[in-house]
């Protein structure tokens, strides 16, 4: 379903000049440990952060549960993947 191929604004939060968004990837925690839903993870990861950068986004969290070994290799993988990323990607 649309609701859950992609990430959502849960929480805004605005810090004199700093804006921060907390966006939310629809899935449980069983979604994770499944090995048939880890490209789809993924691909919404890869996603978010590419709209991310292309925003302007400086640096971005990939939270508890988006940035396991086993996923994406805390992240390492979309780095690999896009060299020229501006945005900086930080273990949550």
């Amino acid at each position: 379903s649309a609701l859950s191929s992609r990430t959502f604004v849960f929480e805004r939060n605005r810090l004199l000049n700093l804006t921060l968004h907390s966006h939310l990837l629809p899935k449980f925690a069983f979604h994770y440990k499944s090995q048939r839903q880890r490209e789809t993870i993924n691909n919404i990861i890869e996603a978010a952060i590419l709209e991310a950068d292309e925003k302007g986004v400086r640096v971005m969290s990939l939270g508890l549960m988006n940035n396991r070994d086993e996923l994406n290799g805390c992240g390492e993988m979309y780095v690999q993947k896009h060299p020229k990323l501006k945005i900086k990607l930080v273990d949550g």
